[in-house]
């Protein structure tokens, strides 16, 4: 007996199934107990609380929570409530809260469990928990009406954007490079348990008024995800953007000025307290 067949056993027709039922058992295993960790990358804090422009929410339920707030021009004006992308902190997007602000806009942004200052560590159950947090925290400790808040969110914060919007009375979505699922990124058909964020399924119900922006040579998240949200949401006012020669990491660098005009136009239709 050779030691190929010491190894490996005799062959069979069954074995290149039973070899690859082994592996789907595996990877299986790696998604449903590890997907949390595959899915999110915290860096590195990119600020410290300082009671101005970084404060934290201690409400006793939920682990500590970085957030950012600015006013917006008065009591009328909309607020745009953010949910940030995967390995950065609300800190990355200081520069861009400061155009939106300067527009008239309120900007609200929060960290994710152990991104930022915040604690706890990140799960999708963790992370809609923060985002309710923080909403509660918008609507009730600074009194901002549900009828003036724009829900934003970028890759990974699409997730719990669209969870706390069907659960919650907001003004309208903006999606930015939105997924399908967290599996279906990388799978494109769901074939594995424990699958997070469900946004395909969530956007269903949600028929308030929507943006969607994906560069088209996106390689984290497929361009195709992004419209294929559009194609299923059943809202009446919707609008689909796309961005040629632009990929996921990329968006705001050369459509800086489109961008911004599209978001805040949209904010302030359908933000504006008449």
């Amino acid at each position: 007996m050779t030691w190929k067949r010491k190894l490996l056993g005799r062959w069979s027709w069954k074995r290149p199934f039973i070899s690859l039922a082994w592996i789907y058992f595996l990877l299986s295993i790696v998604a449903y107990f590890f997907g949390s960790k595959l899915l999110f990358r915290p860096p590195h804090s990119g600020y410290a609380a300082d009671g101005l422009r970084y404060k934290t929410i201690e409400n006793g339920v939920t682990p500590k929570i970085g957030y950012t707030w600015l006013s917006p021009r008065d009591d009328k004006s909309p607020v745009l409530f953010f949910s940030h992308g995967n390995a950065e902190d609300i800190a990355d997007y200081e520069w861009l809260f400061d155009e939106w602000h300067r527009a008239g806009c309120g900007v609200f942004s929060y960290d994710y469990p152990g991104y930022g200052i915040s604690a706890g560590s990140p799960t999708e159950a963790s992370v809609n928990a923060a985002a309710s947090a923080s909403w509660h925290y918008l609507r009730e400790s600074l009194g901002i009406p549900a009828e003036r808040v724009i829900i934003i969110g970028r890759s990974v914060g699409c997730g719990p954007a669209l969870a706390l919007a069907v659960k919650n009375d907001h003004a309208g979505i903006i999606l930015l490079s939105p997924f399908m699922s967290a599996f279906k990124t990388v799978t494109r058909v769901p074939i594995f348990l424990g699958d997070m964020f469900p946004n395909d399924q969530v956007i269903l119900s949600l028929h308030t008024p929507l943006l969607i922006i994906h560069g088209e040579d996106d390689r984290v998240v497929p361009c195709s995800q992004g419209h294929s949200l559009f194609e299923s949401s059943p809202s009446r006012n919707k609008t689909w953007l796309a961005l040629p020669h632009c990929g996921h990491n990329d968006l705001f660098d050369e459509n800086e000025a489109l961008l911004l005009e599209k978001i805040v136009g949209f904010a302030i239709e359908n933000g504006t307290q008449k």
